[in-house]
């Protein structure tokens, strides 16, 4: 019976997970911006000009749209708010972020 038993315990594979199950009640939580996403998202494609230039050449839809359907409804808020390229995540729920913008689309001065 023992054999049986150290054969079984030799086969078990060890799982692991992308983002580990929390063993406190504090939360956490990640924030995805367009850094983020030209870093671990792009692989092959990286080209680390790109950190440097991508507000320049005000390049955030395309980065984002590679990645997310962002002609969906989740990241349109109406005409009062437009997406701010950011998501926070703590792997279960995530949080799309919107900025308010006045008439001609760009973001209020926080005051």
């Amino acid at each position: 019976m023992n054999v049986d038993k150290i054969k079984n315990d030799e086969k078990q594979i060890r799982l692991f997970n992308v983002l580990p199950l929390r063993t406190n009640i504090i939360p956490k939580n990640i924030c995805i911006d367009t850094c983020g996403i030209i870093q671990n998202f792009m692989g092959e494609n990286y080209d680390s000009k790109l950190l440097t230039t991508y507000k320049k050449q005000n390049k955030y839809f395309e980065l984002w749209n590679a990645y997310f359907k962002l002609n969906k409804r989740v990241f349109k808020k109406g005409q009062k708010y437009t997406f701010s390229h950011i998501i926070r995540t703590d792997g279960i729920s995530c949080c799309i972020l919107f900025v308010k913008v006045d008439a001609n689309g760009k973001p209020l001065s926080k005051t």
